[in-house]
């Protein structure tokens, strides 16, 4: 994978102590709570003119989290052309760097845990700040890479997507540097040799994860089902509702509500995963 730059995101972002000390608990309410104060106010205010009088898609907005509420809508058309110039604009503007990113909030954390509790399961020895760490790393160097793109088809997704193969490669050079010294094993035959654990791939993960939280009655077996489509098989909720806007709009709310049970149960669900 091509080496980026993470620009001016990650040098901001772990400038401040209570920064790098976050753990994968705190990761989301830390970042939420870091967002509230700057995506508003007049400063926030002055830096959206700013980026109007560059892209002009921005003249409706007052503030990022303005920007960042209309990303999120339904219509997709528009999201895209919001995200794609915030993405022309994060090489130089910290701000709209830090957008995308609280964009991913709810894939990060998930990622924070996965990543967690993959390499704890893999006796790689690592902290809950290590992983944070990791995780935002990941981010920051793909919005890097991405940043003063033209035209970045579906970009959210793109960006994404690249960051949790970011992760997936990281922690997976981790665990082969800790596999490094291996236990060596007698077999019948009195050759020398090494009994290896494979890793659980990422649908597994996402399987078992899903499977627990319905055992749990986090979530329902329709509602797994509808996530599992969506992060396995990358089937929107447009797609499941087969164009009838009514069907797209209640599947999206669904699958919204979903996900964020599963990131709010998500300690109850990792102690379930390490459990079984």
């Amino acid at each position: 994978m091509t080496r980026c730059s993470p620009g001016p995101l990650l040098g901001w972002l772990f400038d401040r102590r209570r920064m790098t000390n976050m753990t994968c608990n705190e990761f989301d309410t830390a970042l939420a709570t870091e967002w509230a104060v700057i995506s508003t106010g007049n400063a926030a205010r002055r830096t959206v003119e700013r980026w109007a009088e560059v892209e002009p898609v921005f003249d409706p907005f007052d503030t990022p989290h303005d920007v960042l509420i209309a990303i999120g809508a339904e219509d997709l058309d528009e999201s895209i052309a919001i995200t794609q110039a915030v993405v022309r604009l994060a090489a130089t503007e910290q701000l709209a760097s830090r957008l995308l990113l609280q964009v991913m909030v709810p894939t990060l954390a998930t990622e924070c845990f996965r990543t967690l509790r993959t390499l704890r399961a893999e006796r790689v020895p690592v902290s809950s700040t290590e992983v944070v760490a990791l995780v935002i790393g990941a981010a920051a160097e793909t919005i890097g890479c991405f940043a003063k793109r033209t035209s970045l088809p579906f970009p959210i997704r793109t960006i994404r997507r690249r960051t949790i193969q970011r992760v997936v490669d990281r922690r997976t050079r981790m665990i082969e540097r800790a596999s490094v010294e291996v236990v060596e094993l007698i077999d019948g035959e009195g050759k020398a040799g090494c009994e290896p654990e494979l890793e659980q791939t990422a649908a597994e993960l996402l399987a078992d994860t899903l499977v627990n939280a319905v055992h749990l009655g986090i979530v329902s077996s329709d509602d797994a089902e509808l996530v599992w489509m969506w992060r396995r098989h990358d089937m929107s909720a447009r797609t499941l509702a087969r164009g009838d806007a009514r069907e797209h709009s209640r599947l999206r709310k669904r699958r919204g509500c979903a996900q964020l049970r599963l990131i709010e149960n998500r300690e109850a669900l990792v102690e379930a995963e390490m459990a079984g």
